[in-house]
């Protein structure tokens, strides 16, 4: 018995720590999936988008890529959508309701950019990144709820190659890195062009 006693380890009192805020996401499934589009809005499955999802928790809205743009949606109402297509396919709803269910229907914004292949919140929530090609534009969030789709401000790789890897840094609220198709890896911010900072960069070394 002393010996089993050594080998535990006694909780007198749960006292629960700091917390600390954090970037990362465990995403659950709820309800049914349903298309962004009524129209075909199928990615070339040989070349699909790195990074076609963006969360801002800040203002509860999802960033979502599509082949011509992109849709900017209230987090609630596409959860709302999920539901109800879990609904209809329980046959608990008409089953005609579920040809009409798409996130683009609900969205408050459809941004027709161009392909997006990477879309990036920054740490601020502030601003969202969209890589379309070799140019990355950046749009103000608050102006996107309002159905603004101007940028306010964009950068762009040059003819070397297309956007790899974009990541916002850390405690930086304005400053990125970007990687191109070449391995060459950048420093920008919202004020200034790209600086170029190595080339023959790995993408497997291109972390946060």
């Amino acid at each position: 018995m002393a010996e089993e006693l050594r080998d535990c380890i006694i909780l007198d009192e749960e006292v629960e720590g700091d917390r600390d805020g954090t970037s990362d996401f465990l995403f659950c499934r709820i309800g049914s999936a349903v298309p962004l589009k009524r129209s075909d809005s199928g990615f070339d499955l040989s070349n699909p988008p790195a990074r076609p999802l963006a969360v801002s928790e800040k203002f509860g809205l999802l960033f979502l890529a599509h082949t011509g743009g992109f849709l900017v949606a209230k987090t609630i109402d596409v959860i709302g959508l999920a539901k109800a297509a879990k609904e209809i396919e329980e046959g608990n709803g008409n089953k005609k309701d579920m040809e009409r269910l798409c996130i683009q229907e609900k969205s408050i914004l459809d941004a027709q950019i161009g392909d997006v292949h990477i879309l990036a919140v920054s740490r601020d929530s502030s601003v969202l990144a969209a890589a379309v090609d070799r140019e990355i534009r950046f749009f103000s969030i608050p102006s996107l709820i309002n159905k603004g789709e101007e940028p306010i401000f964009s950068c762009s790789v040059g003819e070397s190659g297309r956007i790899k890897n974009f990541l916002w840094r850390k405690n930086r609220e304005t400053s990125f890195v970007v990687l191109s198709t070449c391995g060459l890896l950048s420093h920008g911010n919202l004020k200034s062009d790209l600086k170029d900072i190595m080339d023959s960069v790995e993408a497997g070394l291109f972390k946060h």
